[in-house]
């Protein structure tokens, strides 16, 4: 059986410093009705996610500013009542 879920209109916030993979993570949520925002920092992240409230942040795993695990824990540290599902 498969598992039909309606994601259109979910806010996703990418934050990887690597253009080629935020345009091809942004193309895929964008083909399945995904809103994205994209960001090359998780500093520029407590900002964004405490006007726009995302559904969804996905960090990449491997940065040279700060490897994805780490991020996760800043972003939880730095925004306070986010009920933002964070995958690293």
């Amino acid at each position: 059986m498969k598992l039909q879920v309606d994601v259109a209109g979910i806010l996703c916030v990418v934050i990887d410093d690597n253009d080629s993979n935020l345009d091809i993570t942004t193309n895929h949520l964008h083909d399945i009705g995904i809103n994205v925002v994209r960001l090359n920092s998780v500093k520029e992240m407590i900002e964004v996610a405490t006007i726009l409230r995302p559904d969804v942040i996905l960090v990449a795993v491997h940065m040279l500013e700060q490897e994805g695990y780490q991020s996760n824990q800043f972003l939880r540290d730095s925004i306070l009542n986010l009920s933002t599902r964070i995958i690293a």
